[in-house]
C-alpha cells in the first residue's frame, strides 16, 4: 500500500489508531489457498453455482440467523469526504488509485467500516471506495420509508458529484445487493462487474414463509422469533426505514443484467436456527442456495462461490473470499 496517499485519519477507535496506522504501511499477505477459479464468459451460472470454494477448509457454521449483523472492524486510515448530493451530504471514504474503482455498499444498517478488512486485503492497483448511506455513519439522514432505487440513485449522485471515475466494480453485501442490481440495470455503461456477498433475494421472505411450519398457538418463543425474522421486514423494523416490499418489486422487474461479469459469494449453510426443526432448516438452506443461484443467473457470465465457514457476515469472517473475487474479476477485465 506504499502508493497510497493518506490525506486524513478517521478516528473511529482512538485506542487502536496507532496500531491501524502501522498496519496500513504494508498490505497483509495474501491467503495461501488456491485462488477461486477465474470466471470465463462461456461458463454458465447453473454449472458454476454447484461449485463450492473447495480450497477453503470448512469451519463452524454460524449457529443463528441474524437480521442485522454486528460488525467490529478496524478503523480506516484513508481519504474521507462528505459530498453534497443535493441538500444533504453522504460520507465517502476512498484509498488507493488506479484505472478501475471498486465501490463497496454495506448491508442494511451497517456503515462503511464494515469493509475495513476487505479494503486492506484488496489488490493495490485499484481505487477502493466505501460510503455511508443516508442516516448511517457520518452521512446526513433523509426521509423514510425509502426504496432501494432511491438508494441506488443516491449512490449515482455521490459518485458523480464526488468525481469518482468509473467504470465501477460494485461490491454489495446483503440487502445492498438490491442497490447494486438496480444501479447496474439503470446505468449499465458505468458498471464493469458486480460482486454480491450473500445477497438478498426479492422473494426470500415469501419463500421462507412457505417452508416454515404453519404458525400455531403452542409455538415456542424461539420458533416465533425465528419466524418473525425469516418471513418479513417492515420499514419500522429496520434502521434505514427500507420498504422491502416496494424494493423487492423494483428488483423483481430486472430480468437480466446481460453479460456483465457477476460473482456471487454466499454463506456457509446454517446447521441450526433457534426453534426451527432440523429438517426445516435444511430445506431453508437448500432454498437459500437456490436463490443465490438465481441471482447469479441475472448475468450470462457469472460464478457462485460458497463460503467455507462464514455465516452472513462474510466481509468480517472470510474477507479473503471477497478480496479474491475482486482479484479474479480484475484479471478478467484486463
Amino acid at each position: 500500500m506504499k502508493n497510497y496517499s493518506f490525506m486524513k485519519i478517521v478516528v473511529y477507535q482512538i485506542l487502536l489508531a496507532a496500531l491501524i496506522l502501522s498496519a496500513c504501511q504494508g498490505r497483509p499477505p495474501q491467503p495461501t489457498e488456491t485462488p477461486t477459479p477465474t470466471l470465463t464468459p462461456t461458463e454458465t451460472p447453473h454449472f458454476l453455482a454447484t461449485r463450492p470454494a473447495a480450497t477453503i477448509e470448512p469451519g463452524t457454521p454460524e449457529p443463528t440467523l441474524k437480521l442485522f449483523p454486528t460488525f467490529t472492524p478496524a478503523a480506516l486510515v484513508t481519504d474521507v469526504k462528505k459530498i453534497d448530493i443535493g441538500g444533504r451530504k453522504l460520507n465517502l471514504v476512498c484509498l488507493g488509485g488506479g484505472s478501475k474503482t471498486v465501490v463497496f455498499d454495506s448491508d442494511l444498517g451497517a456503515d462503511s467500516q464494515a469493509w475495513s478488512t476487505v479494503m486492506q486485503m484488496a489488490p493495490g492497483e485499484v481505487r477502493l471506495c466505501a460510503y455511508d448511506r443516508a442516516g448511517l455513519g457520518a452521512s446526513d439522514p433523509t426521509s423514510t420509508p425509502r426504496t432501494s432505487q432511491q438508494m441506488a440513485d443516491d449512490l449515482k449522485a455521490l459518485l458523480s458529484k464526488g468525481h469518482v471515475a468509473g467504470p465501477f466494480i460494485l461490491v454489495a453485501h446483503g440487502m445492498a445487493s438490491f442497490d447494486a442490481i438496480l444501479y447496474a440495470h439503470k446505468y449499465p455503461h458505468e458498471v464493469a462487474a458486480i460482486i454480491l456477498v450473500d445477497g438478498s433475494h426479492p422473494d426470500q421472505y415469501a419463500r421462507s414463509s412457505a417452508i416454515l411450519p404453519t404458525a400455531a398457538p403452542d409455538d415456542s418463543p424461539a420458533l416465533a422469533a425465528s419466524r418473525s425474522r425469516l418471513t418479513g421486514l417492515q420499514p419500522a423494523q429496520n434502521p434505514e426505514g427500507l420498504d422491502f416490499a416496494a424494493s423487492a418489486g423494483q428488483v423483481r422487474a430486472v430480468k437480466s443484467l446481460g453479460g456483465v461479469p457477476l460473482a456471487v459469494v454466499s454463506r456457509h449453510p446454517l446447521e441450526s436456527i433457534p426453534g426451527v426443526p432440523p429438517e426445516v432448516v435444511a430445506s431453508l438452506e437448500q432454498d437459500w442456495t437456490a436463490m443465490q443461484n438465481e441471482l447469479a443467473a441475472l448475468s450470462s457470465a457469472s460464478i457462485h462461490t460458497i463460503a467455507g465457514h462464514a455465516g452472513h457476515n462474510i466481509p468480517g469472517e472470510e474477507p479473503e473470499l471477497v478480496a479474491a473475487a475482486i482479484s479474479n474479476l480484475l484479471s478478467m477485465l484486463k
